[in-house]
């Protein structure tokens, strides 16, 4: 099983880089918010060692002297449940006072000068605490008091947060992912109507235009710039019908007067064997020719729409065993023979057109069968369709070719076809013959195993305008 990537379409790779942007744009901002979060909350405990050290500096007035607490103080300054850290220190390094919790959880002594800014440090089991140091007088006497209390709120709020962001993460992709596609989808909605309408637009339909919802929006531009362009096919394709027509009209009568003249010419000319083989070759290929052209006028016609298809209840078994026995003598010429089997029945066809499809496919069959090989002709169907089937046993026909086997002009091998009189429209007219039918024509083959030219048709009457071959 074939698994194509997202960014194989223009849909995919814009959800793709949609859901890449918000996941980029919510990392960012989980990061901006997860430092500007741990500076609020490191800014408020600074807040609050402040408070202390103002605190406990209301506290020791009272009772200070220049060597700490007066001794004969039996009062606590501290209350005992009070949990804070708290240090005096005299400007020359002498501890002048510890609180309990101090005393009984030790940090480095000052190293330098005190800073008014706190730091945070890493103490004893790897615990994070935040110290404040400032520099004040108790009682008129310099003093440095040190407080720190420990991060682990701190800590323990960034934890829920990083842990909210990664819960909301795969939560705001998968958001991401479906609110952009459906994003997307609605954005490329007219390119989907453009790409519906120019899937209906064939050599046959060019007079179908693309859909303009919004002229000065890109698509609308673009969907501009394709009807001007099929605007110009349209009228090149119709020259070149004219054309065509016209030259198939004006050409028959000169070669009705050289094929008349060979004729005559042959028929007066005794004896002279090398100008009667000419004169013969002459008239052989002004007939071809002339055939050529009546292909290429009745093509002209069909893509003009001046062939009326009338559908009418037709014996397909009848009509396919007629136009087996008209092909007989030329399945003799190479010992050939045609086999048939038929049990179609009745269907809704126009027997003129249909006759030439299926003369087309047994002709090809005849003409490339090798001598003395069978050449099957079936037809069969049930209720809805009718299947005839043309199988012949010559060369194949590679897989690479059996796209443009249906196109004018078109030759598998340009040099044997010419060889054998083959012209490249019979499948053309095939197919057009088909389709005005409502039908299908296509054909299974590989080189070396023959070839199988299958018609599939509606049994009943379809309502569909007849699509003409490729020009």
């Amino acid at each position: 099983m074939n698994f194509s990537s997202p960014l194989s379409t223009l849909r995919g790779t814009l959800v793709v880089w949609l859901t890449i942007v918000l996941v980029t744009a919510l990392a960012l901002y989980s990061g901006v918010a997860y430092v500007s979060l741990r500076q609020v909350l490191r800014h408020e405990l600074d807040e609050r060692l402040h408070n202390d050290i103002e605190t406990l500096e209301g506290l020791l007035r009272p009772f200070w002297t220049p060597a700490g607490v007066r001794a004969s103080h039996s009062q606590p300054v501290l209350d005992e449940d009070d949990y804070r850290w708290m240090q005096v220190w005299s400007p020359d390094g002498r501890l002048l006072f510890s609180s309990s919790v101090a005393a009984a959880n030790p940090v480095p002594a000052l190293v330098g000068a005190p800073s008014d800014k706190a730091v945070s440090i890493d103490v004893e089991n790897n615990v994070r605490v935040r110290v404040k140091e400032e520099s004040g007088r108790i009682a008129g006497h310099p003093v440095i008091v040190r407080v720190l209390a420990s991060e682990d709120r701190i800590a323990q709020e960034l934890w829920e947060f990083f842990w909210l962001i990664g819960l909301a993460a795969p939560l705001v992709a998968g958001v991401a992912v479906l609110g952009g596609y459906h994003l997307v989808r609605r954005t490329l909605r007219p390119v989907d109507r453009l790409v519906a309408a120019a899937n209906q637009i064939s050599a046959e339909r060019l007079n179908v235009r693309l859909p303009v919802a919004n002229p000065d929006d890109e698509v609308g531009q673009i969907a501009q710039a394709l009807n001007a362009t099929l605007a110009k096919l349209e009228d090149s394709f119709e020259r070149m019908r004219r054309f065509t027509a016209n030259a198939s009209h004006e050409l028959r009568t000169p070669l009705t007067a050289l094929r008349s003249t060979g004729q005559a010419a042959l028929t007066a000319s005794r004896g002279d064997e090398p100008s009667r083989e000419a004169i013969a070759d002459m008239i052989e290929d002004a007939e071809q020719l002339s055939r050529l052209l009546d292909v290429m006028l009745l093509l002209a016609q069909a893509d003009a729409g001046a062939i009326p298809v009338d559908r009418r209840s037709v014996d397909i078994d009848a009509l396919i065993a007629d136009v087996v026995r008209e092909c007989e003598v030329l399945a003799q010429e190479k010992s050939q023979h045609l086999r048939l089997d038929c049990s179609a029945g009745i269907a809704a066809a126009d027997p003129t057109v249909l006759r030439i499809a299926v003369a087309n496919l047994l002709h090809n069959a005849i003409r490339y069968g090798p001598p003395s090989s069978p050449v099957d002709v079936r037809a069969f169907g049930d209720v809805a369709c009718v299947t005839i089937e043309v199988r012949d046993s010559g060369p194949g026909i590679a897989p690479e070719h059996h796209a443009h086997l249906f196109e004018r002009f078109y030759r598998v091998d340009p040099g044997r076809s010419r060889a054998l009189g083959g012209t490249g429209l019979g499948l053309a007219m095939t197919r057009w013959s088909v389709e005005a039918h409502g039908g299908v024509v296509d054909v299974v083959s590989s080189e070396g195993s023959g070839s199988t030219f299958r018609i599939v048709l509606p049994r009943s009457p379809v309502v569909r305008n007849p699509e003409r071959s490729d020009s």
